[in-house]
């Protein structure tokens, strides 16, 4: 089976359509290297907000690539296991970059609630293997209200309170 190449374990044209639909829909954009933890890097690049008291991030995680910190990856270029759109009040130090959200996405399919924690609502999405986990802004209100029971993944994005899992 393997007379003309490599025999391909696990591949999961999926995910590399998610990798590609991810990076244009936030305009692939420049990520930086900022931290390693766990034999994970970390890259983030800052999103422009007009908001004056935090600031938006995308964060990928992927496995350890040997890079220095401060290297340069294009969204779309990173194969993360886990993405990130996050609200922070910390202000790293990283070039803003600029997006349109746009309709014109495969990302617009369905996600539904499958269970929530003290943390989190946990989605899952039938076109990706993927889990999405929506943060709780607050403890104070009840947690089954706080996002609907359904969605998709663009609504889950652009609250920028998401975590977002290959399974």
């Amino acid at each position: 089976m393997a007379h003309y190449g490599e025999i391909l374990v696990n591949y999961t044209p999926e995910i590399d359509d998610l990798y590609t639909h991810m990076g244009n829909y936030f305009n692939n954009p420049t990520m930086v290297k900022t931290k390693v933890v766990d034999n994970k890097c970390v890259y983030m690049t800052k999103i422009t907000c007009k908001l004056t008291n935090e600031y938006r991030y995308l964060i990928a995680l992927i496995l350890d690539d040997r890079l220095p910190l401060g290297a340069n990856k294009q969204l779309g270029n990173l194969q993360w296991t886990e993405f990130h759109t996050r609200k922070m009040t910390e202000n790293h130090p990283l070039t803003q970059h600029d997006y349109i959200p746009t309709r014109n996405t495969p990302l617009y399919t369905d996600i539904i609630k499958t269970s929530n924690n003290n943390d989190a609502s946990v989605y899952e999405c039938k076109a990706f293997p993927i889990t999405i986990s929506m943060l709780h802004n607050t403890k104070d209100i009840d947690n089954d209200t706080e996002y609907t029971n359904k969605g998709t993944i663009v609504s889950a994005l652009e609250t920028y309170e998401t975590v977002i899992t290959l399974l």
